[in-house]
């Protein structure tokens, strides 16, 4: 089973509707026989954060179907230490990239140039990938 790690951008595409045939979100999230979806426990900061989620809104339903369908991976310490020693720009990046690479296979996202250059700098057999393809 493939397993795919959703980078915090695609979440809010998936939730908010936008993107989602150019990524294959839809697609991807309907498959749960043949992959396993993760997010990072950061991931659900940023999306309350940025959608400015209140409780029992719609937006606030659709996070619980999607928390449904998706595993959640912890920030740890060792995500956090990794991430820190990795001169990259955007270090909310690197916490994702870190916590994917021991729980998954692909990385979903639509900053595949930022995630590849964490991975140049931080090598691993994680997949970037832009679209989900079957």
């Amino acid at each position: 089973m493939k397993k795919y790690f959703l980078d915090a951008n695609i979440v809010i595409d998936a939730l908010v509707g936008r993107n989602v045939k150019e990524t294959g979100i839809e697609k991807l999230l309907g498959s749960r026989n043949e992959v396993e979806v993760y997010i990072s426990a950061l991931t659900m900061h940023i999306v309350f954060y940025v959608l400015k989620v209140k409780y029992g809104s719609e937006t606030y339903k659709r996070i619980c179907r999607f928390l449904s369908t998706a595993k959640i991976i912890p920030l740890t310490e060792d995500a956090i230490i990794h991430s820190i020693g990795i001169e990259f720009k955007d270090f909310e990046d690197t916490l994702q990239y870190f916590s994917a690479v021991k729980n998954c296979d692909y990385i979903l996202t639509r900053d595949k140039k930022d995630f590849e250059k964490i991975q140049r700098l931080a090598p691993s057999p994680l997949k970037i990938v832009n679209k989900y393809n079957l």
